[in-house]
């Protein structure tokens, strides 16, 4: 039997002469990821609370991926509110919110590890697009 290591090596006659073995690509992330664009409002959970506009990039069941153009640290706790793309009943807008703590951050975007999500109604009516592609409130739709 082979070791388990070698498995994810490639052939030493695959490679040019002189060329070290590496190890392929590994993304070890137990959950699958789907890449959305949805707009965020974000707010720190804290003493000196921080609240921002954001765009998710990606999101799983075990995470979120916020772009930002402002520096939140790694292990702050944190609230993203995110309007959901779908209507509940095809005509009750959603919101996603997400509490979490941010694991990873660089200059340009921040990751959250997942501790509670719900889904709740929106507050704002959404927008509907006419056949004639005018945008309009719900309400005035039967008139």
């Amino acid at each position: 039997m082979k070791h388990a290591a070698a498995m994810f090596l490639t052939h030493a006659t695959d490679a040019p002469l002189g060329a070290t073995l590496q190890p392929a690509s590994i993304d070890r992330r137990s959950r699958a990821r789907f890449p959305v664009q949805l707009p965020v409002r974000y707010r720190t959970v804290a003493r000196n609370p921080y609240a921002g506009l954001g765009s998710v990039m990606n999101i799983s069941s075990g995470g979120v991926l916020v772009a930002h153009q402002h520096q939140i640290g790694s292990g702050a706790a944190i609230e993203l509110n995110i309007d959901w793309p779908s209507l509940l009943d095809g005509r009750v807008p959603l919101k996603l919110v997400i509490q979490g703590i941010v694991v990873r951050c660089d200059i340009s975007s921040f990751a959250v590890q997942l501790n509670r999500y719900e889904f709740r109604t929106n507050r704002r009516p959404a927008m509907l697009i006419s056949s004639a592609g005018e945008y309009g409130n719900p309400s005035d739709c039967g008139e």
